[in-house]
């Protein structure tokens, strides 16, 4: 039975970290994006600033730029947010693969112990109420 429970905890954590990992793939794409965005918004703002004509659009390209901006603060947060679940995943991983192994391959006790450590250091430090 402590195989089986073994089993799913091992196959739960390996699709999470599947999942993390094809989200932050994701969030990086998407900041490649904005990034892009934000160059040209600049570059169409200074040209804003040089020429009377284009004077009137300056403050809609700075509403832009500051939407911009804002988007790759909440991009990059959420790429933290997902590195550290990685993290987390691979330290619950090892903890199951533990569980599950043969004793022909056995991580020791010491590795398995660092690795539920971290894991749940992650866990508190995610959990703590943001100040």
């Amino acid at each position: 039975m402590t195989k089986l429970a073994g089993f799913g905890f091992f196959l739960s954590s390996a699709l999470n970290l599947i999942v993390d990992i094809r989200n932050l793939l994701q969030e990086r794409n998407a900041e490649k994006r904005l990034l892009e965005k934000k160059r040209v918004l600049m570059a169409k703002l200074q040209m804003a600033h040089g020429s009377d004509e284009a004077a009137e659009t300056a403050p809609a390209l700075e509403g832009e730029l500051r939407v911009a901006r804002q988007s790759l603060r909440t991009c990059v947060t959420k790429q933290h947010a997902l590195v550290l679940n990685i993290i987390k995943n691979l330290g619950d991983l090892t903890i199951a693969g533990s569980i599950i192994s043969s004793d022909s391959w056995k991580p020791s006790p010491g590795h398995v112990g660092l690795a539920g450590m971290i894991s749940a250091l992650i866990a508190m430090y995610q959990q703590w109420p943001a100040s």
